[in-house]
């Protein structure tokens, strides 16, 4: 119940901030001691609150959100990248930087394409065992 002049609804407004301030920190990659001095609170309550399981979720969710915007500004770059390895291939004027830029290209399209595989893979089981938020998990047959 909130007094006349706001008390209870001050305090919870302070904490929806401090809450709001504790999950921007730590969707940025913070640690829970940094966190603590940036905001000015106690690593126990950072942890308390981390324990709370939709706290948690909001903070992966923003972090999630982080890193996809990321990839995305990385990928963009990466096509740059590509062509600058492609010309040096073709243009480079030593024959060891024609073989350098080749060797990096094939190890990077190897890495990518695994990579690329094992997340399809992992999005397949996600998706199997019911993890990710919207599906239903397979039932077998027998």
């Amino acid at each position: 119940m909130s007094d006349e002049r706001g008390g209870y609804g001050e305090a919870a407004r302070r904490r929806a901030d401090r809450d709001e301030r504790i999950k921007e920190a730590l969707s940025v990659g913070l640690s829970y001691t940094d966190t603590s001095e940036e905001v000015g609170v106690s690593v126990r309550t950072i942890a308390r609150l981390m324990s709370d399981a939709e706290f948690a979720a909001d903070v992966w969710e923003r972090r999630s959100a982080r890193m996809a915007q990321l990839s995305g500004q990385l990928i963009g770059a990466a096509l740059g990248a590509v062509d600058v390895i492609r010309r040096e291939m073709t243009l480079g004027e030593r024959s060891a930087d024609r073989v350098r830029a080749a060797a990096l290209s094939l190890t990077l399209a190897a890495r990518f394409r695994r990579e690329h595989e094992l997340e399809l893979r992992l999005r397949a089981v996600e998706e199997r065992l019911g993890l990710i938020v919207g599906t239903k998990p397979v039932e077998e047959t027998s």
